[in-house]
């Protein structure tokens, strides 16, 4: 979603699968917010972002699942670093979940002290990958060391999912390391 000028009219992307809601977006110098509302009323859902105060951005996409009782996005304060948020319809509104804490994909220790590696192009850049037929959510991790061709990257892979009670738990997670040297 690209930030228009203030006083244009706000950008309206990512509908909901069954039509109803989509994000509006506006934007100021000074401020970008983002907010769910109802495609035929325009009526505010939900606030998601506002980025005023240096304040979270999106980044990517918004994934929507199929039921569009859900939706995950990826929004950063940092450039380097971005995070996962779950929202959940609830009653009229949509609430962000609490998710658990997500470790950073971790670059191992022998990388540490390479000469050939000098430069962090991401740590922990986080991002939904897909809804999963049981309600599920894939989640992505990455962290990239690099530097004159050269690059280390791990690449963590979550799911996420509510227990019984709404309680959102990691219930698998797996960790790959690939590099490539010149």
């Amino acid at each position: 979603m690209a930030p228009g000028f203030a006083g244009e009219k706000p950008e309206i992307e990512f509908p909901s699968p069954d039509g109803r809601f989509v994000f509006r977006e506006t934007f100021d110098p000074a401020r970008v917010t983002l907010d769910l509302v109802e495609k035929a009323s325009g009526k505010l859902v939900c606030h998601v972002l506002d980025s005023s105060d240096n304040g979270p951005r999106l980044q990517g996409d918004i994934l929507w699942a199929p039921d569009s009782k859900r939706f995950a996005l990826s929004s950063s304060e940092v450039r380097l670093s971005w995070s996962v948020s779950v929202f959940v319809q609830e009653g009229g509104t949509f609430r962000e979940a609490e998710l658990p804490t997500l470790a950073d994909p971790e670059i191992p220790a022998k990388y540490e002290k390479d000469e050939r590696l000098f430069h962090w192009s991401g740590i922990g850049v986080w991002s939904p990958v897909r809804w999963q037929k049981d309600g599920s959510l894939e989640v992505n991790g990455k962290s990239t060391y690099d530097g004159n061709g050269n690059w280390v990257t791990s690449e963590r892979t979550v799911v996420l999912a509510p227990d019984k009670a709404g309680k959102w738990r990691i219930v698998r997670s797996k960790n790959k390391v690939t590099s490539h040297f010149e």
